[in-house]
């Protein structure tokens, strides 16, 4: 008979627990919906952005030396001088070797382009182009002086200069800060107008982030004055997040 009230109580405890486990939540949830339904407290969920920026950096150009003459030969040689030339005044003005490389070469008949009297001479013209990053945004300007005056004729900006597959980690915090503080002002603005007081963040939520070429509100452009402006303008960071606040009365 002992044994039997002995695993009847053994029995009882463990039905009490697995209520007790069951109800924990319940009694939680009850708490909680409690809490939001006292009408002191009120929600508000909003959305923040910030905008930092992130500089040019690096110029992408192309360069092009051109030959012509009646002589295959002599147009190569022409123009392989005239690449060696430009090659050792890249190199003065500061760019890698690294950082400039073939991208185009042609070769073919043409006639002269320089003949205007109407009956222009046979002969072979010679086309070499170069890619060149220049590292330093801001000497752009006075490089791409520098290489017209050891005689490229063709030279252009790619769409390409400015900024590296990534968003600046410095920038993008600045970015996460502002957006965190415009949700607040805006909190503390609707909390006002309502006649009540922020209590606390009950939650945040991380949106986006990303760059775009599109200036940010009042950016300034920065530019080379001394030489061929080349305009680097900085890329926007945009940051964007969600907070959810608490107001009281």
């Amino acid at each position: 008979m002992f044994e039997s009230e002995k695993s009847l109580s053994k029995s009882l405890v463990r039905h009490w627990k697995l209520i007790a486990l069951i109800s924990a939540p319940l009694l939680l949830g009850a708490a909680t919906a409690a809490e939001n339904s006292d009408g002191r407290f009120t929600r508000l969920s909003l959305s923040g952005e910030g905008y930092s920026e992130q500089v040019a950096e690096f110029v992408s150009v192309n360069a092009a030396t051109m030959t012509w003459s009646r002589s295959a030969s002599s147009a190569m040689t022409d123009n392989a001088q005239g690449m060696s030339r430009l090659q050792a005044r890249l190199e003065q003005m500061g760019v890698a070797k690294a950082d400039f490389r073939t991208s185009d070469f042609s070769f073919q008949k043409a006639r002269d382009p320089d003949e205007h009297d109407g009956q222009p001479a046979e002969g072979f013209a010679v086309r070499h182009r170069l890619s060149i990053v220049i590292r330093d945004a801001d000497k752009a300007g006075k490089i791409m002086d520098a290489m017209v005056s050891a005689g490229v004729q063709d030279l252009s900006v790619n769409r390409s200069w400015g900024y590296a597959d990534h968003i600046d980690a410095a920038a993008l915090q600045s970015a996460r800060a502002l957006a965190i503080k415009d949700a607040m002002t805006k909190a503390n603005d609707y909390a006002v107008a309502l006649g009540m007081k922020v209590r606390r963040v009950v939650s945040v939520e991380d949106r986006s982030a990303y760059a775009s070429d599109r200036p940010k509100p009042a950016m300034s452009f920065a530019a080379d004055t001394a030489s061929t402006p080349i305009q680097t303008r900085p890329q926007a960071v945009l940051a964007s997040v969600g907070v959810e606040f608490e107001l009281e009365k």
